[in-house]
């Protein structure tokens, strides 16, 4: 833009998710650099990070099952008990690093995460552009308020940023905490789910006259909240499930995803809502496919059974297309102990060329 060039470098990172918490604060290697060198508890899941990879291109990356064999075998030497927990899936993301000039370095592990805001007009004497680059969603209101602490400098703008004392939303008075639980009639491992989830928000929310059943029991999330959800992301499942967690548990959605489905229902046409659907399922098996073996790969054959053959969705009339319930992927597998297993393919059969 502008023949401005800005040596951003993307570098892919992997997660695997734990179906526990198998901590409960975080365990860092405390190294330098490196992968492998995190454990976080997250909700209901602990949270294995990272690699760092180099990529041509942020949007086409190969996701590689060494990766995610990485994540387990080298963080068991700290928590010893990962070597035989249920992994429910991974997923990668990439990195937008910046590289300042005097760097220069080859290896993606020597740049900083930090994120730069640069002036053009210093750097390159081009007026009225500014940039801000690299950073993470962690540090998103950071970088926020100081590109626009910029920006208020450069048009004279003499106000005080109110970014770190505004409350997200449902922050603002966490206090609801302690009295939900009677006032809703919700069982205390749901009612404090939601409660977390929804902070001050939980009154407008579960205040309702309709019936609230919880709609997905691995992670505690009611009718209410998914109602809620629908309200600000619409037909988008995905959406609905990053605000209420819904299908983000052992299931991934095997037990639960048709319900969300049905919450669409009323006020979306049937095509609307079995797209939604579709995309939801594919976005749940996407994440799998590096975790078919032991208590997962069980967990997977059964979703299949309740989707494809149970419900009939492999040969659904009312659908222009179907989702590829086939799809298991052929390969290396790992086995019940975690180790990689051999002759096995992901999908627990034969590969072909093997002898019984």
């Amino acid at each position: 833009m502008a023949g401005v060039d800005i040596e951003v470098r993307p570098s892919k990172g992997v997660m695997t998710i734990m179906n526990t918490r198998q901590v409960d604060t975080v365990i860092n290697r405390c190294r330098p650099k490196g992968d492998a060198d995190i454990v976080v508890p997250h909700e209901t899941t602990a949270i294995l990070g990272t690699t760092d990879v180099e990529v041509d291109y942020p949007e086409d990356y190969p996701e590689e099952q060494w990766e995610v064999d990485l994540m387990i075998d080298t963080l068991s030497e700290l928590v010893p008990m990962l070597s035989d927990a249920r992994t429910i899936r991974s997923f990668w993301g990439v990195r937008p690093l910046y590289e300042p000039p005097e760097v220069g370095s080859d290896d993606p592990t020597d740049i900083t995460r930090d994120f730069f805001l640069l002036d053009h007009q210093e750097r390159d004497n081009l007026h009225g552009l500014t940039s801000i680059v690299g950073g993470k969603l962690t540090t998103y209101r950071m970088m926020a308020e100081q590109i626009t602490d910029h920006m208020c400098e450069r048009f004279g703008v003499n106000e005080t940023c109110r970014t770190a004392d505004e409350p997200l939303p449902g922050s603002n008075d966490i206090r609801v905490i302690d009295d939900y639980m009677d006032e809703f009639g919700l069982r205390s491992p749901i009612g404090r789910r939601s409660a977390d989830r929804l902070g001050s928000r939980i009154d407008e929310v579960l205040d309702t006259d309709d019936p609230n059943p919880t709609v997905c029991e691995c992670e505690g999330v009611t009718r209410a909240e998914v109602q809620d959800a629908i309200s600000q992301s619409g037909s988008d499942l995905n959406a609905v499930r990053i605000r209420t967690r819904a299908t983000m548990g052992n299931c991934q959605g095997g037990i639960c995803s048709h319900r969300l489905a049905n919450e669409l229902h009323t006020t979306y046409d049937e095509s609307v809502v079995i797209d939604a659907w579709n995309e939801l399922l594919q976005e749940r098996w996407k994440g799998q496919r590096h975790a078919l073996w032991g208590q997962q790969l069980s967990q997977a054959m059964l979703n299949y059974a309740l989707h494809a053959t149970t419900q009939n969705r492999d040969h659904d009339p009312a659908a222009d297309s179907s989702v590829d319930f086939t799809a298991f992927d052929s390969g290396e597998a790992r086995s019940d102990s975690g180790t990689a297993a051999t002759g096995v393919a992901a999908d627990g059969g034969r590969q072909d060329g093997d002898r019984v």
